[in-house]
């Protein structure tokens, strides 16, 4: 021992942690390092045998090779040895044993520590995160291949993008509708690759195509509009633009693509066949209704009776020109060639006008007819036949709606720049649920679907005339207390250019 006196400074300053045993393999010293690594104070350990740092967890074949390399006198360094601290807790440490030789024989043991916890720590957790990374990696190829299987597998267009409009994976029915090779499109803007436009053909600027909805307002887009490709006829396509929303924030969208092409023929041959068979039906009906006034004023040898049949016969005649003509001026609003009267007109005449041609309606229900106006309402150039279809479509279902000994108003006002017309009554009202909806053509509330005749195309006339005006129509209505409509229209109206549909030969 008196030779390793000297060399004792030296183990106290060395930062790796020593313990010295000697020939019985008893502590004769630990180092500083390995007090601060192990809890253990010198004191605690002297004399006692290197067994109080193990944990049990070391392998018992690490302790065998150990004890051969000893007994034969040589050295040992092993990497798995898992020791324990006073605490209880464990640490790990790379471990070099040296025999100290006197007179041939090892009469001392020094053990170098170089502790690995953190490493190994770092090394275990690095493994697991490796483990996690292929596991996940695997599920990304697993999903990846399903997600590709399911574009694949949908019948219709499917464009996904980033927030920017890049394109970042179309399917192969894409492929098809545009005429693309998808490595040639990816990373591209769906802004500048194709142009869409409405059904006049003109071009549908950026801010109005779904797309850009999607990914400003994070909502759904979608309506009719026509591919607009070289050298080939316009496709129109239902589009549907969805956002794709991450925390909150719109990270993308997901443009839907179907080609309609067939659809939108079988509905112009219906628009047709529906213009033709009104424009045919009103000719025999006008000249039914013409010889039955003619009867009523001749028939003075009639019976009561048969006059009651005459009059009953000229009610449902009226009716079914007045649908006849309501399903012309549908095909004639959707085809664009619904004639317009731009001249100079006065809204109080049109107004007077009506209120004449509904005297008596209006006086056969009791009804209390009530007419405002502004008192500075001029003569302006204007639609006049149009501003009539829609004071005449509001009035009469306000009339028709409103029961016996009810009320009925009509306002007519204006702002600087725009008409204001308002249509009230006390009548059956119209339901929460059906707002939003009657606009729609065919359209009819449920509270007045079997009370009252009609053919649910008045409303959608107004509202498409109204739309052509560059106005907006409002509803104000609570169940059996009333409804009002709002109707506002510009003074500065730009001339509605009338086209002529191509596939009507009338």
């Amino acid at each position: 021992m008196s030779h390793l006196l000297g060399y004792l400074s030296l183990f106290k300053i060395l930062p790796e942690p020593t313990v010295i045993t000697d020939a019985s393999l008893s502590i004769v010293y630990i180092n500083p390092a390995l007090e601060k690594l192990s809890g253990y104070k010198f004191s605690e350990v002297k004399g006692k045998n290197p067994n109080i740092f193990k944990s049990g967890k070391t392998p018992p074949r690490v302790y065998q090779a150990l004890h051969r390399a000893l007994i034969g006198g040589k050295s040992f360094t092993t990497k798995e040895m898992i020791n324990k601290r006073k605490d209880g807790s464990l640490y790990q440490i790379n471990s070099s044993y040296v025999p100290i030789k006197e007179a041939g024989k090892s009469a001392f043991y020094i053990q170098i520590q170089h502790d690995i916890t953190e490493q190994k720590k770092a090394e275990t957790e690095l493994a697991e995160h490796a483990a996690r990374l292929e596991a996940l990696n695997r599920s990304l190829k697993e999903e990846f291949v399903k997600g590709e299987a399911l574009l694949e597998s949908i019948g219709d267009g499917v464009i996904a993008m980033d927030k920017k409009g890049a394109i970042i994976a179309l399917n192969k029915k894409t492929e098809v509708i545009f005429g693309w090779k998808t490595k040639n499109m990816l990373g591209k803007s769906v802004f500048t690759e194709f142009k869409l436009a409405d059904e006049q053909g003109k071009i549908i600027p950026k801010d109005m195509r779904p797309i850009q909805l999607a990914l400003t307002t994070a909502q759904v887009g979608h309506g009719i509009y026509f591919l607009v490709k070289k050298g080939v006829e316009k496709i129109p396509l239902f589009i549907t633009s969805a956002p794709v929303i991450l925390d909150g924030i719109v990270v993308g969208a997901v443009n839907i693509y179907r080609n309609v092409s067939q659809q939108v023929a079988i509905d112009r041959a219906k628009d047709d066949f529906l213009y033709f068979a009104s424009h045919t039906l009103r000719t025999p009906l006008s000249a039914v209704a013409w010889s039955i006034e003619r009867l009523n004023e001749d028939g003075q040898n009639f019976s009561v009776e048969q006059k009651k049949s005459l009059n009953r016969i000229y009610d449902q005649t009226q009716k079914m020109i007045q649908l006849t003509n309501d399903l012309l001026d549908v095909t004639r609003m959707e085809f664009g060639i619904l004639s317009y009267k731009y001249e100079e007109a006065n809204p109080l005449m049109i107004a007077a006008d009506l209120i004449a041609d509904l005297k008596n309606r209006i006086k056969d229900k009791k009804i209390t007819f009530n007419f405002t106006s502004g008192k500075d309402i001029k003569t302006y150039k204007t639609y006049s036949n149009a501003i009539y279809i829609i004071l005449h479509n509001l009035l009469s279902n306000a009339v028709k709606f409103t029961p016996i000994g009810g009320k009925v108003s009509l306002k007519i006002s204006n702002t600087e720049k725009e008409l204001v017309l308002q249509v009230s009554d006390s009548g059956v009202g119209i339901p929460k649920t059906a707002q939003a909806r009657i606009f729609q053509k065919m359209y009819r509330a449920h509270n007045v679907r079997d009370k009252f005749e009609g053919s649910g195309l008045g409303l959608y006339i107004t509202s498409g005339i109204i739309n052509h005006m560059g106005g907006k129509i409002t509803v104000k209505s609570k169940l059996g207390q009333g409804t009002t409509f709002t109707v506002v229209l510009p003074f500065a109206l730009e001339i509605i250019q009338s086209r002529q549909a191509e596939s009507l030969q009338l």
